[in-house]
């Protein structure tokens, strides 16, 4: 088996595979039968056979699913292990001697489809259980070949809704040579029971792939049948909100607490909200160089902004009780000065106990206003990210 790595018109990373390897062995009988035949002068091993005269030719594609090895957001790539079977009808078959295994180097006159799995990032070959080789067999009117491949595929990711995002990644496989009009690449796809699979950030569905998606068209307009099938991908919620969502929201309420510290209470209030607004600083800093890259604000991004505009909206608050203090100390330093040139202290604006009550109604309007914003915007962010998304 001859693996190799091409790239197309279109800049896809191509995956060829050449069936040119020794395959199971036949009885002797048979392999002197084949050593003495030979294909009729009109067949050609670079011509695509045709059953029908101005028919495609149909390639049947099975995949069988193991498992999903991995899912790399940074690279923006999967894994999977997986077994392709692929079937095909010659008509040269209604003249072979017999049916079996064989030796490609006896079949080297066949013609054996050449087959690419588009967006191919790396291709190894894995070994079976009981050492059995990949093989090519005759059975019937039908070539029949199988490989256990481990295939490590782009998948175009979209991470606006990240860390609640569903990605949707296509694996196609198919031909670049031949067009739809001489080959037609038609599919299954069977799911083994993921007993073994290992856990990942995402839960795994299967489907098929779109009628739309079925056909690949290149630079030059050309229009190739491929086969394959769609592995969605929906990342787990409940880790990301033990880790994320839980402990920043109960950073953002806790600045509540602040509300209740009277306004006297300089270094103790401004330490609590101005701590807690460093540690989301800090945590949107980390989130940032842990998670993927996108080009736009993702829901991260958006969430932990909500969180340090409520922490913020807390200074700004306290900030304004301030100058209502430094407001009143001007005053009552000017109307000392008066008093003592009248010997009068009477009728000062504002005395300090109205001013304490009215922070005190501030607050707690403010602590009003905070809780039911906060809510608000918690509840357009779940039904934004979850539901209508």
């Amino acid at each position: 088996m001859e693996l190799m790595a091409r790239s197309c018109p279109n800049r896809h990373v191509l995956f060829v595979i050449k069936l040119m390897s020794l395959i199971w062995p036949t009885s002797s009988s048979c392999e002197l039968e084949l050593e003495e035949f030979s294909v009729p002068e009109n067949y050609s091993a670079n011509r695509v056979p045709s059953v029908e005269s101005n028919t495609p030719l149909v390639t049947n594609v099975s995949f069988m699913i193991k498992q999903v090895q991995a899912v790399s957001d940074f690279s923006t790539s999967f894994t999977v292990d997986l077994q392709l079977s692929i079937r095909w009808k010659d008509p040269i078959l209604s003249t072979f001697p017999c049916n079996g295994s064989f030796d490609l180097k006896v079949l080297h006159d066949i013609w054996t489809p050449e087959t690419y799995f588009y967006g191919l990032k790396k291709a190894e070959k894995l070994t079976m259980i009981d050492s059995t080789p990949e093989a090519i067999s005759i059975s019937g009117e039908y070539f029949w070949w199988w490989l256990d491949l481990r295939v490590e595929m782009h998948c175009s990711m979209n991470f606006e809704h990240y860390p609640l995002d569903s990605q949707r990644c296509v694996v196609r496989l198919g031909s670049v040579r031949h067009d739809a009009k001489k080959q037609i690449y038609q599919g299954s796809t069977q799911q083994l029971h993921l007993f073994f699979q290992k856990s990942l950030q995402y839960s795994i569905q299967f489907e098929d792939l779109r009628e739309d998606e079925k056909y690949f068209s290149d630079a030059y307009n050309s229009n190739y049948s491929v086969s394959g099938f769609v592995l969605n991908l929906k990342r787990r919620r409940l880790p990301v909100f033990i880790n994320m969502y839980f402990p920043t929201s109960l950073l953002t309420m806790m600045t509540w607490i602040s509300f209740f510290i009277p306004a006297k209470q300089v270094p103790g209030r401004i330490s609590l909200v101005m701590t807690i607004f460093l540690m989301l600083v800090n945590i949107a800093n980390s989130s940032g160089v842990r998670g993927p890259s996108a080009t736009t604000f993702t829901a991260m991004d958006i969430w932990l902004l909500i969180c340090k505009l409520m922490v913020s909206t807390t200074i700004l608050e306290y900030a304004f009780l301030l100058k209502l203090h430094w407001n009143l100390d001007g005053r009552e330093c000017k109307e000392q000065t008066k008093a003592e040139k009248v010997n009068s202290a009477t009728n000062m604006p504002m005395s300090r106990v109205q001013l304490d009550r009215r922070c005190q109604q501030i607050d707690f309007i403010s602590f009003l206003v905070c809780v039911i914003t906060y809510s608000l915007a918690c509840l357009i962010y779940t039904l934004y990210f979850t539901i209508f998304s």
